[in-house]
This record gives C-alpha cells, structure tokens and sequence, in this order.
C-alpha cells in the first residue's frame, strides 16, 4: 500500500504543474494611451499686408514636448521646440516663436508631436494630429 500512496502523491504533484504549462503565451500588456493635443489657429496680419497663421496646442495631459513637426498643406514641414519644459493638462502652448507666424495657406495641416508624459509613467508619444484651414476669411 506504502507504493500506491507514493504514486497518489507524485501524481498529486506532477498533474498541477503539467496543467500550467499552458502554450498560449501571455496576453501582451495594454500599453497607455498616448496623450491628445486640440490645435487652434488665428489669422495674424503680417506687416506687407499679407496674412498669417499662429497656431497654439492644447494637450489633454500634463507633457514634456521635445519637438512638433508641422507640415502645412503644400508638404512644407517646419520643427518648432517650445520653450516651456513642462505643459500642464488644459494648458495652451503657441507653436512658433513668438512675434512669428506661419505663411496662411489653406487645407490640410498636420502637426506631429514627440514627447514623453510630465507624470504617471513618463511614457513617450509620437502622435500626429490634423487641422482644416479654410480659405474664408471670418469678420
């Protein structure tokens, strides 16, 4: 009897960790979203007459822009870096130096972002949001 309750037992110790060994790998940990940035733009007079572009993001976490790569419609790309370090939740940031615009050209712009969060896990982003200019001119 001593030899069945040895096997009872090995079979007991053995059957557990044979039912573990599973060959579906681990599910793939879920990544954090990366953060959005809502664009603004304003018409600015530039001094021959002509009018420009000031563009301003607003992110919807507290970042650290590195870079912005803004790409107007005729394929023009322009990396501006701002000057803050840290951009709050909410917060706005102009997009090009100040007393400076961007030639108005309308249709698609593009903005491309690279950072990392300000909190949290201080995970980085590369993330591209678009913008509409129109050609209308509003009063």
């Amino acid at each position: 009897m001593p030899r069945a309750l040895r096997v009872l037992a090995l079979l007991a110790f053995v059957l557990p960790i044979a039912a573990c060994d599973s060959s579906e790998p681990e599910p793939e940990p879920v990544g954090e979203t990366p953060p959005a940035f809502q664009i603004a733009s304003v018409v600015v007079p530039f001094g021959d007459g002509t009018q420009g572009l000031q563009f301003a993001a607003t992110p919807n976490a507290d970042v650290r822009i590195v870079r912005v790569d803004v790409r107007n419609p005729l394929g023009n790309t322009t990396v501006f870096s701002p000057q803050e370090s840290i951009i709050l939740s909410g917060e706005s940031v102009p997009l090009q130096a100040s007393n400076e615009a961007y030639v108005r050209v309308s249709g698609n712009w593009s903005f491309r972002f690279v950072g990392t969060r300000a909190a949290g896990s201080l995970a980085s982003f590369d993330v591209t949001t678009p913008l509409s200019v129109s050609a209308r001119v509003r009063n």
